[in-house]
């Protein structure tokens, strides 16, 4: 159905802070955005992103590049829900897989935390039916949700863009982005 591609790029936190968290762009984008105030990996959040990231000093970040198959891509989508349907059936499947991946990484550091693909555990809209998480031990917040932007990490780190579902056609590839923030002397 599909192959798989994986890069990770390492740069001290300061770097990634610098360069690729804009609150104010990012930040606008998570706003307009179904899930804002929906999912409780999404924003606002209650916490200062400033103090989200005081405890590491370097990210690995990692990128999945997902590529369909012919078959996946030659394949006539008549309608976008079809479409839409295939990849979230490939990026469910491979989210899972990378998020557990992250958090068994996670855990070979004493100060570490995982910023995991979108937040999906218990489906969309999670805050309409929960008031608090219901898996805090799986639940991670993503790069875009701390104001990382997914755009130009991509085309700066990895030289890559993000391919969009354009005329009901399978994108050339897919991309699964995410980060293991860390202090480096907290291996163990």
């Amino acid at each position: 159905m599909y192959t798989i591609e994986t890069y990770t790029k390492t740069i001290p936190l300061t770097e990634y802070i610098s360069k690729y968290v804009n609150s104010e762009k990012v930040g606008g984008y998570c706003k307009k955005c179904p899930n804002y105030g929906r999912n409780f990996a999404c924003p606002p959040h209650n916490f200062e992103l400033d103090n989200f990231f005081k405890k590491y000093d370097t990210i690995d970040l990692t990128l999945k590049k997902i590529i369909p198959s012919d078959e996946l891509k030659n394949k006539e989508y008549t309608k976008q829900k079809e479409i839409e349907e295939a990849v979230k059936k490939t990026l469910g499947v491979e989210e899972n897989i990378f998020r557990n991946e992250l958090l068994k990484k996670e855990k070979l550091y004493r100060v570490s935390k995982v910023l995991a693909p979108p937040c999906n555990i218990c489906g969309s809209f999670c805050m309409d039916k929960y008031d608090e998480c219901q898996h805090p031990e799986l639940m991670r917040y993503s790069i875009d949700s701390t104001c990382g932007d997914t755009g130009k990490i991509l085309k700066e780190l990895f030289d890559y863009g993000i391919k969009f579902i354009v005329n009901n056609e399978m994108p050339e590839y897919l991309t699964l982005l995410a980060g293991l923030m860390y202090q480096k002397d907290s291996k163990i």
